[in-house]
């Protein structure tokens, strides 16, 4: 479902010309002349799919891993493409 979307979300791109990954799908637009290093079918993974879902499994921990883990809180301000950390902030959570 999710490839589905995406899919259907990089059609709308191209036609309306809005999205937070235009440039990745249509091509860079600083020099025309030069080819893409990658072109939006090897990125669609990681622009729909990965950017979104990798706040679930890779978060930072403090301390030593055992039993039980502090999670270091963090936010992101731009859809998870990078994260603030809070230092002072943990919870503690059991490591499965």
């Amino acid at each position: 479902i999710l490839t589905v979307f995406g899919h259907i979300r990089d059609l709308a791109a191209r036609i309306t010309g809005r999205s937070r990954y235009y440039e990745e799908i249509i091509g860079s637009v600083e020099d025309p002349d030069m080819a893409p290093l990658l072109y939006d079918k090897e990125t669609f993974y990681t622009r729909r799919i990965y950017d979104r879902i990798s706040d679930c499994w890779n978060r930072p921990i403090s301390g030593k891993p055992g039993a039980r883990i502090n999670v270091i809180k963090r936010t992101s301000d731009n859809g998870n493409k990078s994260y603030k950390l809070h230092l002072d902030k943990t919870t503690e959570c059991l490591n499965l």
